[in-house]
């Protein structure tokens, strides 16, 4: 299996169990607290999905730019509908609503992600032990518009792919020879393994009998049309589909591929008719500017939404690139951290610094080779600084001359935010203790909310 896509439904499933002990310790405060943490999960599971299928992509080497951006926020439930959900779940099914609701968010994006680029498709894998039903359809490359067929506790990833590759192909057989494959009889596995009998006539999957059934089979939803419907009802016609994607606010066409058409003043008048311009999900609201009466209020806010199990401020107020980094470790990475407070850790005064800025709770989790609870300083990188290895060191050289007389930083994370880091940058700061004043062990960057490890000579 792809390492990114291991990555990806690990992080995912994390995610998800996170979102339901947070929505379990605000259940007591009403639906419109448990919705918010719900739509929080559902965003961040969102972006995590959009992401993962272009590094999955990218993992294969296939470039294959989006047509148009995922909206995260279309993907999120409402407090009406989470309502009768949760009445009809009640307290027994709720941990499995909520982990529900999240997962199949990020199924919704990543399936909306591989529809909205050309000559994508996607491949059923299994993550063995499997049950006959699933293995027979495992291995098939399947068009954008075909939907993935699940049954209860069912778990099969999709991989996006091209519809021409078949590289990721399992082989039932082979599977059932290993003892992976559950539900077939001793009879059945005779007729597989000693007769040469057909692997798919042998188990004769039928989807209704089986119990499968497509993903997030709804077509519509409070007058918006889900992306299921939007699958069933434009077909084949793929631009038609990227339109209804666009008018039910699921992706921002601005930045879709398209030739221009020729300019009103350069036609001869002959010509046809200039077609109208689709329309634009609206502008999410900016945040606000340092200076702004709401901005403290604000960021306060971001940070109270994190609270929890985990991860805690330790009564700190974080700044705004902290928030930030908080909600990518915590929402979009599934960690565990704690922010260190002011004058402990190693410092020498009350009121000092802290020598580090986060307890990173389950980093051996992450990382097996990483101790438990490990001590990381922060540093972000600001938007008009450059990304490249000069910047980010003088970064790193930042975070270990914060206490000069304490000098015990020796790991840092460098958050350079949504933006790329290019192979030679990274290559670059690995000889970073050769030059450094103060070295350090460990270091990792952070790009659209993915920790980098930097490997230190």
């Amino acid at each position: 299996m792809l390492r990114t896509a291991t990555e990806h439904y690990r992080r995912s499933a994390l995610t998800a169990r996170s979102a339901a002990r947070e929505a379990r310790r605000v259940r007591s405060r009403g639906t419109i607290a448990v919705g918010t943490v719900v739509a929080k999960y559902q965003v961040a599971q969102a972006q995590l999905a959009s992401r993962a299928v272009a590094a999955m992509l990218d993992e294969q080497s296939l470039d294959a730019a989006a047509d148009a951006l995922l909206n995260s926020a279309a993907f999120t439930t409402s407090v009406q509908m989470l309502e009768a959900m949760l009445d009809e779940a009640g307290d027994l099914g709720f941990d499995r609503l909520v982990e529900s609701l999240v997962q199949d968010a990020g199924r919704a994006a990543e399936e909306v992600a591989v529809a909205v680029r050309e000559d994508i498709g996607h491949v059923r894998y299994l993550d063995p032990p499997s049950c006959s039903r699933c293995v027979v359809l495992a291995g098939r490359v399947y068009r954008y518009s075909t939907g993935f067929l699940r049954h209860p506790g069912c778990d099969c990833v999709m991989i996006p792919t091209t519809l021409a590759n078949r590289d990721l192909v399992q082989d039932p057989v082979d599977l059932a020879r290993r003892g992976l494959v559950t539900g077939l009889s001793k009879a059945d596995r005779r007729a597989i393994l000693e007769h040469d009998a057909d692997f798919n006539q042998v188990v004769n999957v039928r989807a209704k009998a089986a119990g499968l059934k497509e993903s997030g089979h709804v077509l519509a939803r409070n007058g918006k049309m889900t992306p299921e419907g939007i699958f069933r009802a434009a077909g084949e016609d793929r631009d038609a589909l990227v339109d209804l994607l666009s008018d039910n606010g699921y992706v921002d066409l601005s930045s879709r591929r398209r030739t221009p058409a020729p300019s009103a003043d350069s036609s001869s008048g002959d010509g046809p008719p200039q077609p109208p311009r689709p329309p634009q999900p609206p502008t999410p609201a900016p945040e606000p500017e340092p200076g702004d009466p709401d901005y403290v209020r604000y960021w306060n806010a971001r940070q109270a939404a994190l609270e929890g199990e985990q991860f805690t401020a330790s009564g700190e107020s974080l700044e705004d690139d902290e928030v930030r980094f908080a909600e990518r470790m915590v929402t979009g990475l599934g960690q565990r951290i704690s922010w260190i407070p002011t004058g402990s850790n190693g410092a020498d005064e009350i009121g000092t610094l802290p020598a580090n800025d986060f307890a990173w709770h389950s980093s051996a989790e992450f990382d097996p080779s990483l101790p438990v609870d490990l001590l990381v300083e922060h540093k972000g990188l600001r938007a008009t600084t450059p990304v490249d290895a000069k910047h980010i060191a003088r970064q790193i050289a930042k975070a270990t001359a914060k206490n000069k007389r304490r000098p015990t930083v020796a790991n840092v994370v460098v958050d350079v935010g949504d933006r790329d880091v290019a192979p030679e940058a990274l290559e670059a700061l690995r000889d970073y203790n050769h030059t450094a004043g103060r070295k350090i062990e460990r270091l990792w960057v952070m790009s659209h909310g993915r920790l980098i490890r930097v490997p230190l000579n």
